[in-house]
């Protein structure tokens, strides 16, 4: 995510692309991360059904590193539309992986470490 905030906007903008366009990416991309809590039952739910939370967050992870391959292929600056669709599945994944971290940290340190 710091790449995302912080050398993105430079890198684009090196590239011609509008400052205004720039700072509504990096606003955009902040969403995932204001409405994971939407996701926080979602965890409970799978990990209730059985589903353990180390394949919850390797999932993400897996699904992480897909997303990168596929921003690692794109043209920045000519596919516009791709950069801002695959940086929001990378922060949903992300968001997501964070919130499975957590879960599972709450879940194995003992309560007087907490």
């Amino acid at each position: 995510m710091g790449f995302i905030w912080w050398a993105l906007p430079g890198l684009l903008t090196a590239r011609g692309i509008d400052l205004a366009t720039v700072a509504t990416l990096s606003s955009f991309q902040t969403l995932p991360w204001v409405f994971k809590f939407v996701m926080g039952p979602v965890i409970d739910y799978s990990t209730a059904r059985g589903i353990r939370l180390s394949r919850f967050i390797m999932a993400c992870q897996i699904m992480m590193g897909i997303t990168l391959l596929t921003l690692a292929s794109l043209d920045w600056s000519a596919n516009y539309t791709g950069l801002v669709s695959a940086l929001f599945i990378l922060g949903c994944f992300s968001a997501t992986q964070y919130l499975g971290i957590d879960a599972l940290a709450l879940r194995t340190v003992p309560e007087e470490e907490l």
